[in-house]
């Protein structure tokens, strides 16, 4: 329960710059989800160098914006699932089936690792209604208005997710869990109904006037570094 929970807290948006431009903010989450795919894509997930820098720096850029406890926890989730399919493959491997080798099965863990750190910081980077602007600006304007509201209701269906998983595991015990559905879906119906009738009574809020500022020198060049050391790691080195 709390690894579901602490997994879905890092795509609450919590606006944490820390004095980035909102363009920055946006290159720098770009080039670093872009960098595991492309290199999962068209080279097999096998590039030590760049995976290592990238994992390094959404780990540190989290730590900036958040709390690298935090983050650690909402990836214990992740790494569950990469575990259990690394004992898959090892155990056909003992079977006889044809499999990776360790090495790529590794880097292609850390590259996915790095792909779901690099997602959540572009969540963690940017507010609600820098989010819905940016959606608004490239022509989804419906898109931003569903996806704002799911965002911000989040929290709340999170607390209600925990409250009826507690509830139930101290009345019925472990075994009879699934007994919560009923409440989280009661609790759902309740949400979403009280949701609709303010939009249908208020209306969606007009799209936010988001005051973009020009990137500072300095963090055009880190862009810049980026980029070019991320090109220069898929292509010089093994």
């Amino acid at each position: 329960m709390s690894f579901s929970r602490n997994l879905a807290e890092l795509f609450i948006p919590l606006y944490s710059g820390k004095g980035f431009s909102l363009p920055t903010r946006i290159a720098m989450s770009v080039v670093m989800i872009a960098t595991p795919i492309i290199t999962q894509t068209f080279f097999r997930g096998q590039k030590i160098f760049v995976t290592i820098y990238i994992f390094s720096l959404a780990l540190m850029l989290l730590y900036m914006c958040c709390n690298l406890k935090r983050v650690l926890r909402g990836l214990a989730l992740p790494l569950v699932f990469i575990a259990i399919g690394l004992v898959v493959v090892m155990i056909s491997k003992l079977l006889g089936y044809p499999t990776p080798t360790l090495r790529e099965l590794v880097l292609s863990s850390v590259n996915l690792a790095t792909l779901f750190l690099s997602i959540s910081l572009f969540f963690q980077w940017l507010s609600l209604r820098e989010l819905r602007w940016i959606l608004t600006k490239i022509g989804m304007s419906r898109l931003a208005s569903l996806t704002t509201a799911t965002l911000a209701f989040l929290p709340l269906l999170l607390n209600n997710y925990v409250e009826a998983y507690i509830a139930t595991l101290m009345k019925f015990g472990k075994r009879k869990v699934y007994k919560a559905v009923n409440s989280l879906i009661i609790h759902t119906s309740i949400i979403a109904n009280d949701v609709a009738q303010a939009i249908h009574f208020y209306g969606l809020p007009q799209t936010p006037r988001v005051r973009v500022e020009p990137p500072k020198p300095l963090e055009i060049l880190l862009v810049a570094t980026t980029m070019v050391l991320v090109l220069f790691l898929l292509i010089a080195t093994p």
